[in-house]
């Protein structure tokens, strides 16, 4: 802050102050520090992203909307604009929305298990359980990560015991503990 006083347009600074604001979770704080820099340099894609990431972090989503929404149309089609847009819109119960977010960063990024279990989630929300389980047991199919296959199928399962399918549940609860003996999770759900 100090330093500011005497650069007041450093860039640098600002940002390491919002970072450090962001770090103790005073993004109303942090706004300020996303504004400047975008005031002295309008074309910083970045500086922009940042300050959609603020917005977000302050329940402002109709203007994280509008940042990430231009930074798309404007050509910026990037996995981390989409993934903020899904969120966006799960905030504003706009699970529709959510969705295709959600199921186009499944496909830009296929081996991501948070990809999966978004558009699954996504999918929940609309009440649609054939969809939820086909992008649970997808994600399966492409996620490297054992870790990874091992949370998708815990999903599974957890999904197939909401919809009561407790039998297929419990079968697919116990591969997981097969898998990952420690698993807490899958212990406990069983």
């Amino acid at each position: 802050k100090e330093a500011l006083t005497l650069d007041s347009d450093n860039v640098v600074l600002h940002r390491q102050l919002l970072q450090l604001y962001a770090d103790q979770d005073s993004f109303a704080q942090a706004l300020p520090h996303a504004l400047r820099p975008l005031a002295l340099s309008p074309l910083d894609r970045n500086a922009f992203r940042r300050l959609g990431w603020i917005y977000l972090n302050i329940d402002s989503l109709n203007q994280a909307d509008s940042i990430f929404t231009k930074l798309i149309d404007e050509g910026e089609d990037l996995p981390v604009n989409r993934y903020y847009l899904g969120h966006i819109a799960i905030q504003k119960r706009d699970y529709r929305r959510a969705r295709e977010q959600f199921g186009r960063l499944a496909a830009i990024e296929d081996t991501i298990v948070n990809r999966w279990l978004d558009l699954a989630y996504a999918h929940r929300m609309l009440g649609h359980t054939d969809s939820e389980l086909v992008a649970y047991r997808e994600g399966i199919n492409r996620v490297p990560s054992d870790t990874g296959k091992i949370r998708l199928r815990f999903a599974v399962g957890a999904a197939l015991e909401r919809h009561g399918e407790v039998d297929s549940a419990i079968s697919v609860l116990e591969q997981v503990v097969a898998e990952s003996p420690q698993n807490a999770q899958a212990l406990n759900y069983l």
